[in-house]
C-alpha cells in the first residue's frame, strides 16, 4: 500500500478487489506459472498477470511512476 504520501491508504484498499488477491495468492501458492506478481521496494506492485475468468470483468487502474525509469519502463 505504500507510505500514503500521494493516494490515502483508505483510498486504495476502497478499490482493491480482496477476491483477486485471494485468487492470486491461490495461483502462486501451487506454483502455476500464469500467475505473476512482481513487486520492487519503493514501487509496490509493478507487475500483476493471472488468467481472466469467462464472465468476468476487468477494470485495471495503475500508476506509472516518475522519473527516468519508472516502474513501466522496466524491461521483464
Amino acid at each position: 500500500m505504500g507510505a500514503g504520501f500521494e493516494f490515502k491508504r483508505e483510498l486504495l484498499e476502497g478499490v482493491q478487489d480482496k477476491s483477486l488477491v485471494e485468487i492470486m495468492a491461490d495461483g502462486r501458492a501451487v506454483n502455476n506459472s500464469e500467475f505473476e506478481l512482481v513487486d520492487q521496494k519503493k514501487g509496490g506492485v509493478v507487475r500483476w498477470v493471472q488468467p481472466p475468468e469467462t464472465g468476468r470483468d476487468y477494470f485495471v487502474i495503475g500508476d506509472p511512476g516518475q522519473g527516468l525509469r519508472p516502474p513501466a519502463m522496466r524491461p521483464w
